[in-house]
């Protein structure tokens, strides 16, 4: 019986984290080759496969001279990033408006068109209004299998100088590098406001909220009318707090007695949905809040 065995290695990994995840896994944004680079891979004889939320690039061991004879401005591959909630930017710390038609756009290359080994492939520690372009500087049609959705980025990886010395110097097979490159998103933080609205009972004067775990302050802000015509008393934290899939805070709100134990009067306060966010103003760096609505 005839036995055929093929041996694969990755060249490079592109994946996606993002802090608002569990873990960082996020399960929102799918990575689509562009046609040019699918047709190319397929044509050069790689294997590009994706897998959640990371694309690798493999090639098989009894090809891999073959590296040497491919231009090095040809080892190229391009990828276009989609996004499939809604609510994606609520929870994700990048500017709420953005002026222009514009792209968030990756490489592995710095401002010297140097190829980095691996690791982050943005600008900052994480995504930022820095790495957004004008969509007319990409030139790949957007991708056919999604015709009317707009991608959020754009992402250029080149293959590291490092690998194809290796290849030149006869590396062997399983010891090439693997470069892994990723690209990270914020979780974005909000003033968090929550509204009491009262029934047959009332919020005493030391009412306050309290934290069980992760610290954190509130300051009360008094009384407020909301849009349904409902009275509200206010408590608004004194610093922007995460949003996360699953919260790191532990809130609950009690009533302090002087005389008496403290009576606790919601144990655990519900924390900021992310379909609703309210920026102050339209300024860039405008204070951005998720209201809470409580009835008591």
């Amino acid at each position: 019986m005839l036995s055929i065995s093929f041996n694969y290695r990755p060249l490079f990994t592109f994946h996606i984290l993002h802090e608002y995840y569990a873990n960082e896994i996020q399960q929102d944004l799918f990575i689509v080759p562009t046609d040019q680079s699918a047709r190319k891979a397929k044509s050069m004889g790689f294997i590009l496969k994706q897998v959640e939320n990371k694309v690798t690039l493999s090639f098989e061991e009894d090809k891999m001279e073959l590296l040497n004879f491919f231009p090095i401005e040809e080892l190229v591959f391009s990828f276009f990033i989609y996004n499939k909630n809604p609510y994606f930017n609520n929870f994700t710390q990048l500017p709420i408006e953005i002026q222009g038609d514009k792209i968030l756009y990756f490489s592995n290359r710095n401002d010297k068109k140097e190829e980095l080994p691996s690791g982050k492939i943005h600008k900052q520690e994480t995504v930022s209004e820095k790495d957004f372009v004008d969509v007319s500087w990409i030139k790949q049609p957007f991708s056919a299998e999604y015709p009317l959705k707009k991608p959020i980025a754009f992402v250029e990886i080149a293959m590291p100088k490092v690998i194809q010395t290796q290849i030149a110097d006869f590396v062997p097979f399983r010891e090439l590098t693997i470069a892994n490159y990723f690209i990270k998103f914020s979780a974005r933080k909000t003033y968090w406001k929550y509204a009491f609205v009262f029934g047959k009972r009332t919020l005493e004067e030391f009412a306050e909220i309290t934290f069980e775990g992760l610290p954190v302050s509130f300051s009360r802000k008094g009384n407020e009318t909301l849009l349904n015509k409902q009275e509200a008393n206010i408590f608004v934290s004194d610093e922007p707090l995460v949003l996360k899939e699953f919260s790191d805070y532990n809130l609950k709100l009690i009533q302090r007695s002087k005389m008496s134990r403290d009576v606790e009067i919601i144990p655990r306060l519900p924390v900021p949905s992310v379909e609703m966010i309210k920026p102050e103003s339209r300024k860039e760096d405008s204070k951005v809040f998720s209201e809470i609505v409580v009835y008591i």
